[in-house]
């Protein structure tokens, strides 16, 4: 498997906001193994903010193609499609989907999580499938700075 980066930023507005979405390419799984969070602010200040990897099931809404770049430059193209920036969410976002968080992340701190080998989080091998980086706060709206990791 070949393994791929991808990045992305969103401004928070409110609820949900998706900053990032990796969806699943013809025929071909793939799996997430790290994902980094940040928010950039002019004058930043002490606010958390909910951030989430969501599970969708449908189509993956409406933004900014982003192509995911393999890690090692031998590698072929990539498969999987990435969007950044949304102007229209997914619409399958649900509780149930969650995969990792919602976690709590302080707007001045940076969150890495990866996983432990064997332990990645699997996108399944159906159409229009794939992950969402989901950030959100009811009032301050910084720009939300995400990356995923995946193989293929």
């Amino acid at each position: 498997m070949a393994n791929y980066h991808i990045n992305g930023s969103q401004t928070v507005a409110g609820t949900d906001d998706t900053t990032l979405t990796v969806e699943r390419g013809a025929s071909k799984r793939f799996k997430v193994f790290e994902v980094i969070s940040s928010f950039t602010l002019a004058s930043p200040s002490d606010n958390l903010l909910s951030v989430r990897l969501h599970r969708f099931v449908t189509a993956d809404g409406v933004g900014t193609a982003r192509v995911p770049n393999p890690l090692d430059p031998a590698d072929g193209a990539c498969v999987a499609t990435g969007l950044t920036n949304h102007t229209t969410e997914p619409t399958t976002y649900s509780t149930d989907e969650e995969v990792l968080g919602a976690f709590g992340q302080h707007m001045r701190a940076t969150y890495r999580w990866v996983a432990t080998p064997g332990k990645e989080i699997i996108i399944a091998n159906s159409a229009s499938v794939g992950v969402g980086l989901v950030a959100s706060h009811a009032s301050v709206t910084p720009e939300h700075v995400g990356e995923l990791f995946f193989s293929e």
